[in-house]
């Protein structure tokens, strides 16, 4: 909310607070300022300072407007500037006649915009000086022409003391959820009136004339309902009030309309003006909307309504307005209304949130009945209005209150301690103290007090809402700390220390962890997904994630595709989360862990060899039969036909590991690597069990080497590669075949090693004595090595 400092003024005086003229922006009593309100729990997220024009824009009479030769858009206006003396100014406005009275800049002067005025010929005539629109002279936003003032001002005095206005200072406060009293500059000069012991003076007001009419009102609709009849003739707002509407963000409309947003931003209770003549019967009533029910609102929307949202309807049962969010472009108040019809209400809360949400129209009226207002400031709201614009009190049409008791909330002093910590907190339930300042009503009782909520505080309902408003007016930083002190705990658990490790082993391999939504793409889930039905959600954020995941790589493909297509490639990617499927009308869910990797040549056996290692770090043993070819079943990811397996224990399937089918591989633009994915059961994975010691990445630089061997007809790729690497011992990291062929009644096969050396990096004497270790590995198994790499 953005509240002009000066507007402050209207309940208590600026002097009482710490400020004195000029109000600057780091001037201290302004810096001052906004650690109170800080303290307060009313964040100040912005401070900017707004001048109003300089002595030397003054009040000048329109004498004479003259045609200029040749010019289509600009005339020759004569004015009197009080000096004695006729002063010519080209001007390019059109707003504006004879005899009336606008800002003159004279020659010299700079406008608060930056531009500094002086004498010039325009189309072979002197202009001295210019005529100034609002905007150009600090007064406000309408810059469709120039200002025109009042005409019983005196000539020749500068602007801003003829209008009583000055240099003002904005805040930007930031208005939480729970301060509904705040949502308005009485609510806030309130605390700090309070917090600074200075006086308050609160808006007040009785319609006592009256021109009572029949009103209907839904049961339930209000929590009560002011109407007020008033002429607008001649209405014209303060200029003091119209800049301070303009700087918290409002554009100006309409003197009754500008009022009735002024009192607004005023008091936190929205008001609307209807144009009286346009309201069958000149009255207004209160019902929930039909089912297709039509309502053109003042932004020339035509809107059909649910059914169910509070509408505002004439004495004809026509909807003339939204009630509490937006009126009717029917009844709009215009340059041609004589007498408006004022509606002020307090709506229940929720139906106003609810129709806000279901019509997607938020507005500043809405945000604030959403929070709750004041339903006893009615009638002193109707009062205000007519006095900003200068206009007669008006008359009291009707006023449909619904009696409500005033909350009162039992409050013991232990209590009050227990929840604040400090004893402190009690020094505001003493007489004339934070809490009556603040409009509680204080009652003694026993060791305690019958506290009274005032009616703009609905937020207030019960003792710990109590405390913390008596906490905030004595101040959080006046509590003593105390040391917080949690349920001991021993560290992590068993399983998490377990899954910790595993994500260190992959994070040492290169793989990235990632975290991807549970929400997936129903295309993505029917590629990817299992055989089991995905729970769709009800009202997805997004149509392309409408239906929860039965793998973790459905999900963790978004990682891959958002990989891809950054050329982030070669992409690994693991994640822990959760797969969900449903049974009948029952959702279950199961902790998985899902991998993505990339190999240039074979995905499914780069999965295999990661799976290898994971199992080996978890401790455990797949024996014969623990891995069998072909699909996982129900519940486990979709990947390519013939190049995928199942981990099995004990019978049941507890993984999966393979490539990505091509299609999702296609989809996702993945043409140079081949992905493996490997999905395996969190609880089988980290089920208790002593961990084998953790490999990590070496210091030095790792090498390749690419062996081929002629090999016999029966013997087995995996027999070749694990007699090598027993052989060579533990510089190589990794053995695994990558070719083989057949020529002339001859079958090669090709090894890659993988070497790393903790001690350093690989020499290339070292190369020459693994290719013989691997000469006479092979050699022992039938095998002969073909070619090796010169010395």
């Amino acid at each position: 909310m953005r509240l002009p400092i000066g507007w402050l003024e209207v309940f208590t005086p600026l002097e009482a607070l710490g400020l004195t003229d000029p109000l600057r922006a780091h001037s201290e009593g302004v810096r001052a300022l906004v650690g109170t309100l800080d303290s307060l729990g009313l964040v100040v997220e912005g401070v900017e300072e707004h001048p109003v024009a300089a002595d030397g824009v003054v009040t000048a009479k329109v004498l004479a407007i003259h045609r200029i030769e040749g010019a289509d858009r600009i005339r020759l206006v004569e004015v009197d500037d009080g000096s004695g003396r006729i002063r010519p100014v080209v001007c390019g406005a059109w707003n504006f006649v004879e005899g009336d009275v606008v800002p003159l800049a004279l020659p010299g002067v700079r406008l608060p915009n930056g531009a500094e005025i002086g004498a010039r010929r325009l189309r072979g005539v002197t202009s001295e000086g210019m005529l100034c629109s609002a905007p150009e002279a600090g007064l406000g936003s309408d810059a469709s022409g120039l200002a025109i003032l009042s005409p019983s001002l005196p000539l020749g005095v500068p602007v801003r003391e003829a209008l009583g206005v000055r240099d003002e200072v904005v805040l930007d406060i930031a208005v939480e959820p729970n301060r509904p009293d705040a949502s308005g500059v009485r609510g806030v000069a309130r605390d700090l009136a309070a917090r600074f012991r200075a006086p308050f003076v609160d808006v007040t007001g009785v319609l006592t004339r009256q021109d009572p009419r029949a009103v209907t009102v839904e049961e339930g609709a209000v929590d009560r309902l002011v109407l007020a009849s008033l002429e607008v003739r001649g209405a014209v707002l303060e200029p003091r009030v119209a800049r301070w509407l303009v700087l918290s963000g409002m554009r100006q409309i309409s003197p009754i309309v500008d009022a009735t947003n002024a009192v607004m931003l005023e008091t936190g209770q929205p008001s609307h003006a209807y144009d009286r003549d346009r309201l069958a019967g000149g009255v207004v009533g209160v019902r929930s909307a039909r089912p297709g029910e039509r309502l053109v609102t003042l932004d020339d929307r035509e809107r059909t309504l649910a059914g169910g949202e509070l509408v505002i309807v004439d004495g004809s049962d026509r909807a003339v307005g939204l009630a509490g969010i937006m009126g009717g472009a029917e009844t709009e108040v215009n340059a041609e209304t004589e007498q408006v019809l004022l509606e002020v209400a307090a709506f229940p809360r929720e139906r106003i949130a609810r129709a806000a949400r279901a019509t997607g129209l938020r507005t500043e009226a809405s945000w604030r009945f959403e929070r709750g207002v004041d339903p006893a400031v009615a009638h002193a709201v109707c009062a205000r209005v007519a006095a900003l614009v200068g206009v007669a009190t008006p008359m009291l049409v009707a006023d449909v209150a619904y009696a409500t008791t005033p909350r009162r909330i039992a409050v013991r002093a232990e209590s009050a301690v227990a929840i604040a910590g400090d004893p402190v907190v009690l020094e505001s339930f003493e007489p004339d103290a934070g809490l009556s300042r603040l409009g509680f009503d204080l009652e003694p009782d026993g060791d305690g007090w019958q506290v009274g909520v005032p009616t703009w505080r609905p937020d207030v309902t019960d003792v710990a809402d109590v405390v913390e408003e008596a906490l905030r007016q004595v101040g959080y930083d006046a509590v003593a700390p105390t040391p917080l002190i949690g349920p001991r705990r021993d560290g992590p658990t068993l399983r998490q220390q377990r899954e910790r490790a595993l994500s260190t082993l992959l994070a040492d391999e290169g793989a990235f962890e990632a975290w991807s939504v549970t929400m997936v793409s129903p295309s993505v889930e029917e590629q990817l997904g299992s055989e089991r039905v995905a729970p769709v959600i009800a009202n997805p954020l997004r149509p392309e994630e409408s239906v929860l995941r039965t793998t973790v790589a459905a999900g963790l493909v978004g990682a891959l595709d958002h990989a891809v297509r950054r050329r982030l490639e070669p992409a690994r990617f693991f994640e822990w989360g959760p797969v969900f499927w449903q049974e009948g009308r029952v959702v279950n869910e199961r902790q998985r862990l899902g991998l993505i990797v990339a190999h240039a040549h074979d995905g499914g056996v780069e999965a295999g060899r990661w799976l290898a290692r994971l199992v080996a770090r978890a401790g455990l043993e797949l024996g014969p039969g623990s891995v069998q070819l072909g699909p996982g079943g129900p519940g486990w990811p979709r990947l390519h036909p013939s190049r995928q397996a199942a981990v099995i224990d004990d019978g049941l399937v507890v993984g999966v590991f393979g490539e990505l089918a091509p299609d999702v591989a296609a989809a996702l633009g993945a043409r140079r690597w081949r992905y493996g994915v490997v999905e395996l059961d969190a609880d089988w994975l980290a089920e208790p069990r002593p961990l084998t010691a953790s490999s990590t990445l070496g210091a030095f630089a790792a090498s390749e080497l690419d062996l081929s061997f002629e090999v016999p007809w029966d013997l087995a790729a995996a027999s070749l590669a694990a007699r090598v690497r027993e052989e060579i011992g533990p510089v190589v990291r990794d053995v695994a075949a990558f070719d083989t062929f057949v020529r002339e009644g001859r079958r090669s096969l090709g090894l890659r090693l993988r070497l790393e050396d903790p001690e350093g990096p690989i020499s290339e004497a070292r190369v020459r004595e693994v290719i013989e270790v691997a000469r006479h590995a092979g050699a022992a198994l039938g095998a002969a090595l073909r070619t090796a790499p010169a010395s």
